[in-house]
């Protein structure tokens, strides 16, 4: 006899816009948050947060930096782009 899995629904304990506030809220242990690789990295080396489902994240280890469609890259834009992309990617990949 197959058992189907248990789902519960928990109540959510904290809403934000904000990855700032949410980064501090998980290292206070209010719960488990998805955030970007570059904001956790420290504290994932230092053994404060630790990556939990893996194998469930689409688009890990991706960023994005957006502007209207209606405007072309300027110079100023594409060395912003790629500042943050050495910055936030150094070795080289997911550019």
């Amino acid at each position: 006899m197959c058992q189907r899995p248990v789902v519960r629904i928990l109540p959510v304990r904290l809403v934000s816009t904000s990855i700032e506030a949410v980064q501090h809220a998980v290292l206070a242990g209010m719960g488990v948050a998805c955030l970007p690789d570059f904001m956790v990295q420290g504290a994932v080396r230092q053994g404060r947060l630790r990556r939990i489902l893996d194998e469930h994240m689409e688009h890990a280890g991706q960023f994005w930096v957006l502007w209207p469609s209606s405007r072309q890259a300027t110079a100023k834009l594409r060395a912003l782009v790629d500042h943050l992309s050495l910055r936030l990617f150094p070795s080289g990949h997911d550019r």
